[in-house]
């Protein structure tokens, strides 16, 4: 699989957000996104081990936004569907064919050691959600109010993802079939 994963500052979440929305309806079987926004002290570092909510320090660093995609087939052509993101010159980023059974350990430049867990005695709220249409308006202005949010102390560990993935597998059992109601949605939050 290609695994590619990239790293943005804060001023490039509109043009990231409008990448997303060309996906909107017609995502690939073969290609799937995570965004990933939280809080990091030096802006650009990833030396933090910060995906289940550990706490930092309020500072007056914002967010970064990491992106992870991941295409099943040649690297040729999925590189084709990434362009966009290498030319928004990301803060950092690398493409690597990995096999499938290591693309959780590798996402998001391997930030988790293997065997990573979330901490425990702490508490972690997880809220979701889902959309089915992709307004680039309302999801910029939420990911501005998130980069104030998370200059808070008690706030600072927040993170939250959004995830495309393709949907043609599912739209193609029957609603009748399962209890999973949401197949035509395009976005899970």
């Amino acid at each position: 699989m290609l695994l590619a994963d990239f790293i943005f500052a804060p001023n490039a979440g509109r043009t990231l957000l409008n990448y997303f929305k060309i996906f909107e309806n017609v995502l690939l079987a073969e290609l799937s996104f995570v965004w990933l926004a939280l809080n990091v002290p030096a802006l650009g570092g990833v030396s933090e081990q910060v995906p289940c909510g550990s706490r930092h320090p309020a500072n007056s660093a914002q967010s970064i936004i990491f992106i992870n995609a991941v295409y099943t087939g040649p690297r040729e052509q999925g590189e084709k569907y990434l362009q966009p993101l290498l030319q928004l010159l990301p803060l950092r980023h690398n493409l690597t064919m990995v096999p499938w059974a290591s693309i959780n350990a590798q996402s998001f430049f391997a930030i988790e050691a293997p065997g990573f867990q979330c901490p425990t005695g702490s508490t972690h709220n997880a809220y979701g959600g889902a959309v089915h249409t992709f307004d680039v308006p309302t999801f910029h202005n939420f990911y501005e109010k998130y980069d104030n949010l998370i200059r808070s102390e008690e706030l600072a560990g927040t993170v939250y993802f959004i995830e495309l993935f393709p949907k043609q597998a599912v739209e193609k059992v029957s609603r009748s079939a399962t209890a999973y109601p949401w197949r035509n949605i395009i976005a899970h939050l």
